[in-house]
């Protein structure tokens, strides 16, 4: 969204409301403690980023669904859905 914003592809403000919505999803907290070493791993093996790691590991971990538009990041997990940019 940040990205769409920034180069005026979407109307003003619709980033900040799509953040909005966001935020009033029911959720839950999961501790970074947990994803930490399976994401190491992952992110060696897959080329990733530690941060980006810890998504597919999160998403694998609470059998969710990772909606991304990173393809390296979508390959790294099967629990991922490519979206286009």
């Amino acid at each position: 969204m940040l990205v769409a914003d920034r180069a005026r592809l979407i109307p003003r403000g619709r980033g900040l409301a799509v953040v909005g919505a966001v935020r009033a999803l029911p959720g839950r907290a999961f501790p970074v403690e947990r994803l930490v070493e399976p994401a190491w791993d992952v992110a060696r093996r897959r080329r990733l980023t530690i941060y980006d790691a810890c998504y597919a590991v999160l998403a694998e971990t609470l059998d969710a669904v990772l909606v991304t538009a990173d393809r390296r990041l979508a390959k790294a997990t099967s629990n991922a859905i490519l979206v286009a940019a």
